[in-house]
């Protein structure tokens, strides 16, 4: 339906000992990958996404944003920025 999309979501747990800790280490995710543009001969694949994406305990609220290219002898360069919770 949506070729360039892909959303996924997780359900993670903090296993620490501490029942006020684990309480709130409990987690339910969104996560979307958008690929904005496709590679072609001079540029770039570009693609953004997020992972936890307004999430209620936000626990690894993460946004991202990469470059793909391709390269003669199946060699492939990615580079990218991310930004998200220092815990991560």
């Amino acid at each position: 339906v949506l070729p360039r999309v892909t959303l996924t979501g997780r359900f993670s747990v903090r296993n620490t000992g501490d029942p006020v800790i684990d309480l709130a280490g409990r987690d339910k995710s969104a996560n979307a990958h958008i690929l904005v543009a496709r590679e072609h001969r001079w540029s770039p694949a570009l693609a953004i996404g997020g992972q936890d994406v307004r999430g209620a305990n936000a626990l690894n609220e993460t946004r991202y944003v990469t470059m793909t290219k391709s390269l003669p002898h199946g060699v492939h360069v990615t580079a990218g920025y991310g930004r998200g919770d220092e815990r991560l």
